[in-house]
This record gives C-alpha cells, sequence and structure tokens, in this order.
C-alpha cells in the first residue's frame, strides 16, 4: 500500500490534470465561438433578392434586366425582361429595323452551403416569351412589316458569386433552348398597297428574303445561350 503522502499528492496531480483539462476545453470553447462569431459576422444576414444587368446582350441591341428572389433554402425564381433594338445594313443601305421585347422566368436550384443565399453553382429551367415588330426596306422587300412570336425553354447551368459584404454579384452562365416559331407572319404592311393586317405566310414572300429574314429576325430551334451579369443583393 502507498504511503498517505503519496496518495495525497497523486490526488493533487489528478486535481491538477482535470483542472488543466477543463481550462483547455474552456479555451478551445471560446476559440471556436470566436470562429462562429467571425463567420457570422463575415457572412452577414442572407440577401435573399438580386438585381443584375446582363452584361454581353448590350453587343446584340438589348437591353436586359435580372431580378431574383429566394423562394426556398436552395430555390430560387429568377425573372428577366428585355428590349431589342437593332438595325440590319447591307452595302450601306438600311435592310431591316428590329424592335421587340422579351420575357423569361427561371427556376433556380443551388447546391451551395449557405441556406437562403443566391450564390455559388446552380441548374435552372426556364421558359421565355419573346416579340419582335420588323421594319423593312420597301425597296429589297415586296413589304414594309411584320410582326412574330417565339416561345422558348430550356435549361442552364451557371454560377454565382456575392461579394464586398454580400452587397454585389457577378454571374456566368451557358446553356441551351429551343424555341419554336409561327410560320405565320402576325403582322403585315403590304409594300405597294400599304394594306394592313395581311396574314401572309412565309411561302408567300420571295425565297431571297425569306433567307435574310431567317438570319436575322425568325428566332427557332435549338439555340446555344450565354450570359454574364452583375447586380445588387439586398
Amino acid at each position: 500500500m502507498l504511503p498517505h503522502s503519496t496518495m495525497i499528492f497523486i490526488k493533487k496531480q489528478i486535481l491538477i490534470h482535470i483542472k488543466n483539462s477543463i481550462l483547455t476545453g474552456i479555451v478551445l470553447l471560446l476559440f471556436a465561438f470566436s470562429i462562429t462569431a467571425q463567420e457570422i459576422i463575415e457572412r452577414p444576414s442572407p440577401r435573399k433578392n438580386v438585381v443584375k444587368l446582363d452584361l454581353l446582350t448590350p453587343m446584340v441591341g438589348s437591353f436586359t434586366l435580372h431580378y431574383e428572389r429566394m423562394i426556398g433554402e436552395s430555390f430560387s425564381l429568377n425573372g428577366r425582361g428585355s428590349i431589342n433594338t437593332f438595325e440590319v445594313f447591307e452595302a450601306d443601305s438600311l435592310l431591316l429595323d428590329i424592335r421587340g421585347y422579351s420575357g423569361q422566368i427561371d427556376i433556380r436550384g443551388y447546391l451551395n452551403q449557405w441556406r437562403y443565399i443566391p450564390e455559388d453553382v446552380y441548374f435552372s429551367f426556364f421558359f421565355q416569351y419573346k416579340r419582335h415588330e420588323m421594319t423593312a426596306n420597301p425597296y429589297v422587300f415586296n413589304f414594309r412589316g411584320l410582326g412574330m412570336t417565339t416561345y422558348g425553354v430550356g435549361l442552364t447551368g451557371g454560377k454565382q458569386w456575392l461579394f464586398l459584404n454580400d452587397r454585389l454579384s457577378f454571374e456566368l452562365l451557358a446553356g441551351f433552348g429551343f424555341f419554336f416559331k409561327s410560320n405565320q407572319v402576325e403582322r403585315a404592311v403590304d409594300a405597294i398597297g400599304g394594306d394592313e393586317g395581311l396574314n401572309l405566310s412565309i411561302n408567300d414572300i420571295a425565297s431571297e428574303q425569306v433567307d435574310i429574314i431567317q438570319r436575322y429576325f425568325i428566332d427557332g430551334g435549338l439555340k446555344p445561350r450565354i450570359g454574364m451579369t452583375a447586380g445588387f443583393a439586398f
């Protein structure tokens, strides 16, 4: 049996080790709390809304604005509106003056680790409606104007970043869409007689003119999609 003094020494050492372990645990907990608090400070309350401007569409004569709203922990709705206006010249002669608008709605699913924050990699399904009016050069075409509607659906994937205290956004996306067009010219103005409301078919227009229209105006079939946006989150 160990002497009494030795037993007292051992008990004191055990108490010292327990005390040190408790202090170490408290320090570790405080350190972990400080890291968590720092992350909370660095990651403010979730920004559930983002207003964005498309940076690429002005290259093709369009102004496009997006509004995105989180509707769940990892899902959002993204609305997109565009105003399109551009002119087509050939040999310094104005061929087509095309103006129109389009609307699109996306349902997005984010693969991020943060809840209710529109950031990180996502995949989306979209539906688009597009309406265009075209004024043609009557010296080139046998009509002066026409209107056409296009519908489209598709899939995209991308990544969105939030920075500067989660206030600013930047996004890159790519995908494809399939667009359905009517074979009927919904509104036409005859170049000679000036009659309104002619329901001309594409077949009623000269083939060389159809080639030009399809090149610049009729947006149908499978099309690639790319995008780059920058915006403000709140």
